[in-house]
């Protein structure tokens, strides 16, 4: 037989046991393939968004629970979170007060959650009043006070008060520099503020020149 014929012969066997071999199905023990590769590679929800999505659906007696479990000693910010993200999907002024309640215990206890940094720890102008927003401010410092050397909770507290109190904007983002002179979050506030006011001729103009005519922090002066 002529020898390209046998190649050929050969080619065409291997070929057709290499096909049968990929159709296989999986031995006893291994997975089986995916059956959709889109559901295989889709990343999976953040861990905020996936709560705020359970506590929408979270019924009153299961909050309930939840909330007497809490009032009776449970430590478990988790728990606090899902339950100011329930108030926060149920509105109205007596919600508000509650979830400043969850706000305050984990500005206390958990100064560095980023729960603190998400939709229902955040309030509407107005919403706190004088002595909610002084208990809020008390507790921010105390927790600033009690990490000297973290920039993360003086951080979550500029953050915090930007949509409410641009004075207390700046101290925070200034303690988070003390704590820390190159965290770059900070720098970059501070420095944008600066150059804002500045650029604005607004009334901190004069106290953001001093600023930045004083600071002797290297990363403000880079980013300024």
């Amino acid at each position: 037989m002529n020898r390209s014929l046998l190649i050929g012969a050969f080619a065409v066997v291997a070929g057709g046991w290499l096909l049968l071999v990929s159709r296989e199905p999986p031995k006893a023990g291994q997975a089986a393939p995916a059956v959709s590769p889109m559901h295989a590679e889709r990343p999976p929800a953040p861990f905020r968004d996936a709560l705020l999505e359970e506590a929408k659906a979270l019924r009153p007696e299961m909050a309930e629970q939840i909330r007497r479990d809490l009032q009776a000693g449970v430590r478990d910010p988790q728990r606090h979170a899902v339950l100011m993200a329930w108030l926060w999907h149920q509105g109205g002024p007596s919600s508000a007060l509650q979830r400043a309640d969850h706000l305050l215990w984990l500005i206390e206890n958990e100064p560095t959650s980023e729960f603190l940094d998400w939709a229902p720890a955040r309030f509407a102008p107005g919403e706190l009043g004088p002595t909610g927003m002084e208990k809020i401010l008390a507790a921010w410092r105390q927790a600033v006070r009690q990490h000297p050397d973290d920039p993360r909770p003086a951080w979550l507290a500029a953050k915090w008060f930007q949509r409410h109190d641009e004075r207390r904007f700046v101290e925070f983002v200034k303690a988070s520099l003390e704590a820390q002179p190159d965290f770059g979050p900070a720098a970059d506030a501070l420095a944008e503020w600066c150059v804002r006011q500045i650029a604005l001729q607004g009334a901190d103009a004069q106290e953001a020149r001093r600023l930045l005519d004083a600071t002797l922090n290297p990363e403000i002066q880079k980013r300024a």
